[in-house]
């Protein structure tokens, strides 16, 4: 999803619940988004700006949107990050969020990850998912000029899953794979990595399918591991492509099949895995 879908899907969510709440200059964004809707984006931007400079958040975040994407006016990064930060500074959200991602990018601002992780904290204690899983990615790797913090990391990967984000669930998944944050607990991986693989996220199918092979902490289930192993291949998850390989390569799991070994192999090896590599180089 493109920052600007974020922000409009997001706030469009809100708006009616905001109606009766409404400042008296609220009314232009109100327009603005009707026009928006109408396919009247220049309009919309007129009216938007009208509210933004009367310091409408919601309005602020609309605007930094549009220059964002060159929608009804000239592209314009600069723009959208100043408006962006004004809204974010009110307390939205989405802009709170989008302003952690201009600082980690360097759009339209200095690239800055102090500053990214300032604004990924305030939008992710405001609730926003997204924003959760970078304060998790933060925590796990001390990115930000955050002290590493596998406990704190875990926090917030597990407030975002319970929101449904696939990296998120992948990421709870793992840590209880490997103890990292939180007791180790198998069962819990499988629960957490099911759910992300029901989103089509290939490494929890690697992950997932690994545990069902080896009957890790879980029920040994070869048909539903390889499947998945199979499915995260296809996908192009380097690491199913590259067992899938080996699997084929000595008949475990499955039957043995040079040219099915030497297939999986080379997809692997042809995104620059060196291990693979080597292997096909084996069976040549």
């Amino acid at each position: 999803m493109t920052i600007l879908k974020h922000v409009f899907v997001s706030i469009l969510l809100t708006t009616v619940f905001a109606i009766a709440f409404l400042p008296a200059h609220a009314g232009d964004t109100e327009d603005a988004i009707k026009l928006l809707k109408a396919k009247q984006p220049e309009k919309a931007f007129q009216f938007f700006k009208k509210a933004a400079e009367a310091d409408d958040a919601e309005a602020q975040a609309y605007l930094g949107g549009m220059y964002l994407e060159g929608t009804g006016t000239q592209k314009n990064l600069r723009m959208a990050a100043l408006w962006m930060k004004k809204a974010a500074d009110q307390g939205n959200v989405t802009a709170a969020h989008d302003m952690g991602h201009f600082y980690e990018e360097g759009i339209g601002v200095s690239k800055n990850l102090e500053k990214a992780a300032v604004y990924y904290k305030k939008s992710a204690e405001l609730g926003d998912k997204d924003a959760q899983n970078k304060m998790g990615e933060y925590y796990l790797e001390g990115k930000g000029g955050l002290t590493k913090n596998e406990i704190e990391s875990f926090k917030w990967y597990m407030k975002s899953a319970k929101q449904g984000h696939p990296v998120s669930e992948y990421s709870v998944g793992r840590a209880y794979d490997l103890g990292e944050g939180v007791k180790q607990d198998k069962k819990e991986a499988e629960k957490w990595y099911t759910a992300a693989s029901k989103q089509g996220h290939a490494a929890s199918m690697n992950n997932l399918a690994y545990l069902y092979l080896n009957g890790d902490g879980v029920k040994k289930d070869i048909e539903k591991g390889l499947s998945l192993t199979r499915t995260a291949a296809e996908k192009g998850q380097v690491d199913s492509q590259y067992a899938l390989g080996t699997y084929y390569a000595e008949g475990r799991f499955v039957k043995k099949d040079v040219g099915e070994a030497k297939k999986w192999f080379g997809k692997a090896a042809a995104q620059g895995d060196e291990e693979a590599e080597k292997e096909l180089m084996k069976l040549k």
